[in-house]
């Protein structure tokens, strides 16, 4: 595996570099997990992560579905239930009651 930043400093990876396997990602990962005192965080939990994080910043559900690999784009649409899930429930939280909604608006 061979990292090289180029003269315009901008970093390249090798072509032969195939990325790095799931065993020793997996092992990483649950070292520096270990380091910090989490153990329940899964690499799983990440990848939600990345594509609720994405869904909530709006971008586009089929660069979502691109970025997570999905070949389907149903499996992506999850997220996108997520993301409208919570808007629901602010939209309910607003209606019932309007008050403390618009305390928390105001940092009270």
């Amino acid at each position: 595996m061979t990292h090289r930043i180029s003269k315009g400093g901008s970093f390249r990876i090798d072509r032969r570099f195939k990325g790095v396997g799931r065993i020793a990602l997996r092992i990483h990962w649950n070292r520096a997990c270990r380091a910090i005192g989490v153990s329940d965080l899964t690499l799983q939990d990440l990848r939600h992560f990345y594509g609720q994080m994405l869904i909530n910043a709006g971008r586009p559900e089929v660069s979502v579905q691109h970025g997570l690999r999905h070949a389907d784009p149903r499996m992506t649409r999850r997220y996108t239930r997520q993301r409208d899930r919570g808007e629901n429930a602010a939209a309910m939280e607003e209606i019932m009651f309007p008050a403390s909604a618009d305390e928390a608006a105001k940092g009270a």
